[in-house]
């Protein structure tokens, strides 16, 4: 039995019970004047508001009016009743029909709160369906102005991909040039600073006196500098490997499809004309690098001067301990041979 059919039977409990106490009321107030029939006309009525209207307010109102009625039939019972005769049981039937009132009151309002969320629920997963076939309406017009897929349209993309991967190849031993070419120089640029000091016959023992020394400052910040486009070239070699595997995956799987179509004769894979398409229209072959060059140079983080000054500096410490040690392993030979 659904909730609905429950809050029926009990209204329909409220009207028979209005009616069987308005008739009570009716046949015993011959002597109680027009409070009786007040009391039993507003019990049906309300009965009735319950059942058709279905409002709250006619559910208060109920339960404030069978309260009424049972604390006019207490003060009667306790006068000694009609006529001398007990009314015990009708008090109890309107305390009754309070009682129901209260719950109807409590399950409707509970009712009503289901029955919205399902509302809710309903119109979410409609509007749901809704969009999933609006999605498949455009992925079917979509699908209708694109032309069809053939081995023509494959071979060309095959022969993009190849001219692409050409481009990324003289690229790739370009950057790794260049990227040798700024390492000699830093190599260089050290052996400078090394020079300058040998030339006092001591380094500046501090960082800012090397500072203050314009061939030595000079060559740290070139450092600096091609050590910055080191990193920089590094990194768009490692971009132009990984591009060069994606379209050679992509010229492969072409290739096969191709092949299967001569033999087959059936349509294409969409899905990869449009990855190969995608690759190409974004390949980095397709610009000159001065972009992607600045965006690299900008986000490498260069080395500060102080650390490459110290790095100098270890490394003349080291020359000069290892050229010491070699000299005391002379001199101690030349004194064994003695």
């Amino acid at each position: 039995m659904s909730i609905v059919s429950i809050f029926y039977y009990v209204y329909f409990i409220n009207i028979v019970a209005g009616l069987i106490i308005g008739a009570i009321i009716l046949l015993d107030s011959e002597n109680e004047g027009f409070a009786p029939i007040v009391l039993s006309v507003a019990s049906m009525a309300l009965s009735w508001l319950i059942v058709y209207q279905d409002r709250t307010l006619w559910m208060i109102l109920a339960t404030i009016l069978f309260t009424l009625c049972w604390g006019y039939f207490l003060l009667l019972d306790q006068r000694g009743g009609f006529y001398g005769k007990e009314i015990t049981i009708t008090m109890w039937i309107l305390l009754a029909l309070s009682v129901l009132c209260v719950a109807n009151l409590y399950g409707r309002n509970r009712y009503l709160a289901t029955e919205k969320r399902i509302v809710v629920e309903e119109q979410l997963k409609k509007a749901a369906e809704a969009e999933k076939i609006a999605v498949k309406v455009a992925e079917e017009e979509e699908r209708k102005e694109k032309p069809p897929i053939t081995v023509g349209l494959l071979e060309e993309r095959v022969k993009e991909i190849s001219g692409i991967r050409n481009r990324l190849n003289v690229k790739e031993l370009e950057f790794s040039s260049l990227k040798e070419g700024f390492k000699k120089e830093v190599e260089k640029h050290k052996d400078e600073i090394k020079e300058e000091c040998r030339k006092r016959a001591q380094c500046p023992s501090s960082f800012d006196q090397a500072l203050a020394d314009i061939v030595i400052s000079s060559s740290l910040a070139l450092i600096q500098k091609k050590r910055t486009y080191i990193t920089a070239l590094g990194k768009l070699e490692f971009q132009i490997k990984k591009s060069s595997q994606e379209l050679r995956f992509l010229a492969e799987s072409a290739e096969a499809d191709a092949r299967l179509m001569k033999v087959a004769g059936n349509e294409g894979s969409r899905e990869l004309v449009e990855a190969i398409d995608k690759i190409i229209k974004e390949s980095i072959a397709y610009d000159n690098f001065s972009k992607e060059m600045m965006e690299k140079i900008s986000g490498a983080k260069s080395q500060n001067l102080e650390p490459i000054w110290k790095e100098i500096l270890a490394e003349e410490e080291f020359r000069i301990q290892e050229g010491e040690r070699k000299r005391q392993e002379s001199e101690d030979a030349l004194l064994n041979t003695e």
